[in-house]
């Protein structure tokens, strides 16, 4: 989930300037979840850009089970993102006197 979470902070900045749209940009937000991977992983993005996906694929060296023949053993994570829409900015008022 954190490299998930870390790819879809790389957004893209030109979109996101005016604060109506925000577009990952995705070398950058691929980059930035193989960045905080330690292991080997694959990372997706949507077609739409809205939804990253990261699934990791590795090996944990076990420190108690060992003792009955269990050294090591096969992990799995997947996590994924989705870009949430921001706030439409409100003019306020005076209130009337």
């Amino acid at each position: 989930m954190e490299a998930a979470r870390a790819a879809g902070q790389a957004i893209d900045p030109a979109s996101a300037v005016t604060g109506e749209q925000v577009r990952v940009d995705p070398e950058a937000a691929q980059a930035a979840a193989y960045a905080y991977l330690s292991r080997t992983g694959t990372v997706g993005l949507s077609a739409d850009r809205t939804q990253l996906t990261v699934t990791v694929n590795g090996s944990y060296t076990t420190k108690f089970l060992s003792v009955v023949g269990i050294g090591s053993m096969s992990v799995n994570g997947h996590g994924s993102a989705l870009r949430q829409a921001l706030p439409r900015h409100r003019r306020l008022t005076p209130p009337r006197a």
